[in-house]
């Protein structure tokens, strides 16, 4: 299961107020993996991460994407930032 996968079984009934910076990256994660979509927008998709995290984070996105490759811009404001989900990297100054 997702949630399970990403840590999130813990906090399942918990109100969006209640969850953490982390907590609340990885519930949009799932719901915008949840759906699927030809196109997904991500905004600093990895911040509120720490490294353990936003490694297990990619690893169910690449899982969930599998199969349909949707086109995906994501937007972050350090390109040190690891990207969470594309496979290739456009750097626009």
């Amino acid at each position: 299961d997702m949630m399970q996968r990403l840590g999130l079984s813990a906090v399942k009934d918990r109100l969006a107020h209640d969850l953490s910076g982390g907590e609340a990256t990885r519930v949009n994660l799932l719901r915008a993996l949840l759906i699927p979509s030809d196109l997904i927008l991500v905004d600093e998709g990895g911040s509120g991460l720490d490294t353990g995290s936003l490694s297990k984070a990619q690893e169910v996105a690449q899982d969930c994407l599998r199969g349909f490759n949707p086109a995906i811009i994501e937007v972050v404001h350090s390109p040190q930032q690891p990207i969470l989900l594309a496979e290739t990297a456009v750097s626009i100054a």
